[in-house]
């Protein structure tokens, strides 16, 4: 059996409708301006460039928090049923989460993992899993933080998936890092994870691997590589033998 996974930053959806959707953005984070329940065009086409990529599960990041809803019924409308989700929250009122969805079948028991920092400028946004049963894996979605947060987080981060892992959970964590070396952390070394990535980011000129999919080492990688959409970031998938 064959299992696709994939994870996209959206930029918030302001990629391609830059100016409009910021300016909204901005209007609303210092309290001009209402913000506006329903999904932008740039949201949606975030959305379907992430649904483009035909994964099992799903894992998207900067989903503005008041648009985790809305975005969760296009997920549902386009086939993936099963959502976790989890989202910060600073002093500003503009706030971002992340997405975690799945259409593989079974029941799926949905998880908030709070990780340290989270509530800050440079806390990331947010990290949720699905307990996938008919698979005996867990799924987590994740954005982490950038500088002085991602050790703690990430040394968080890697003690829920030596739990799982424990209680006979096969490991799967993707979503954008913001950081390339994972491999010298506790998530590889510890947990024996393998990093599977490619240069995402900027995604007109890939350098750096920010985004990221660790597998499971009962996880047999048979492909993986990055899809085009019109965020900053490039999407990444990987395919799996179960």
């Amino acid at each position: 059996m064959l299992l696709r996974i994939a994870t996209y930053n959206t930029q918030a959806g302001l990629a391609g409708f830059a100016f409009r959707d910021l300016w909204n953005a901005y209007l609303y984070t210092f309290r001009i301006k209402s913000f506006p329940r329903e999904l932008s065009p740039g949201m949606e086409r975030a959305l379907l460039d992430a649904v483009s990529a035909d994964a099992d599960v799903l894992c998207l990041n900067e989903i503005p928090t008041h648009w985790i809803p809305a975005a969760k019924e296009v997920l549902a409308s386009k086939g993936y049923p099963h959502t976790a989700s989890s989202s910060t929250h600073n002093w500003l009122r503009w706030s971002v989460g992340t997405i975690i969805a799945s259409k593989t079948r079974g029941f799926h028991q949905e998880i908030q993992i709070r990780l340290p920092h989270e509530n800050t400028l440079a806390g990331g946004g947010g990290t949720a899993a699905l307990h996938l049963k008919q698979l005996r894996a867990v799924a987590v979605a994740t954005h982490l933080g950038w500088g002085w947060t991602t050790s703690s987080q990430i040394a968080h981060l890697a003690t829920f998936c030596a739990f799982e892992k424990e209680a006979g959970g096969k490991i799967l964590v993707a979503g954008d890092f913001n950081r390339a070396d994972l491999k010298v952390t506790p998530l590889c070394r510890k947990l024996d994870l393998q990093d599977t990535t490619r240069p995402t980011y900027p995604s007109w000129n890939p350098q750096r691997s920010l985004d990221h999919i660790l597998c499971d080492p009962n996880f047999e990688v048979v492909r993986c590589g990055t899809f085009q959409g019109n965020s900053d970031h490039l999407g990444l998938y990987a395919e799996m033998e179960i």
